[in-house]
């Protein structure tokens, strides 16, 4: 398991990083990564926290989204493979500044997302449809967190573990 080094992330697009007293504090819009890359079968894990909206985890073309500013109380999900987006009715919220771990474990055929360690989604026994199976082999690459729309992340720690 790899603990993340918060001061090696790396801002992406127009996301602002700053460290606030050994927490890595990110406004603006975008994320920030990290600098290495990972493969899948993998587990991410951030304890994390947001002011307002919009605390959000980043891999592949998919990210998940707490606090979402569209409808806070659903998950908004882009699955990792293809970006297409789908939701995940009363699992999205998150109290405002109160710390949380979120775990992202991402199988080669399936996926969950748990929030201090209660299972909010998993895909296990879904095949997708005939043009978007679930599969998630061969997948690769950094890990990200965070804000959007004018919310402010604060991440505690970032941890990444590639899985057997």
């Amino acid at each position: 398991m790899a603990e993340i080094l918060l001061s090696e992330m790396l801002p992406v697009s127009e996301c602002s990083v700053s460290s606030d007293g050994g927490h890595l504090r990110l406004s603006g819009y975008g994320y920030a990564r990290t600098p290495e890359a990972y493969a899948v079968p993998l587990m991410i894990e951030a304890i994390a926290k947001t002011d307002s909206t919009n605390l959000r985890l980043h891999f592949a073309k998919g990210h998940i989204i707490f606090n979402w500013e569209a409808a806070p109380g659903q998950m908004a999900c882009y699955e990792p493979v293809y970006g297409h987006a789908f939701h995940v009715k009363d699992q999205g919220r998150v109290h405002e500044d109160t710390w949380v771990k979120i775990t992202w474990v991402l199988g080669e055929n399936q996926m969950q997302v748990l929030v201090d360690d209660e299972l909010r989604y998993t895909n296990a026994g879904e095949t997708g449809d005939d043009f978007h199976p679930v599969n998630y082999r061969g997948l690769f690459g950094p890990v990200g967190i965070g804000p959007a729309w004018g919310s402010t992340v604060t991440v505690r720690s970032l941890t990444v573990r590639e899985l057997e």
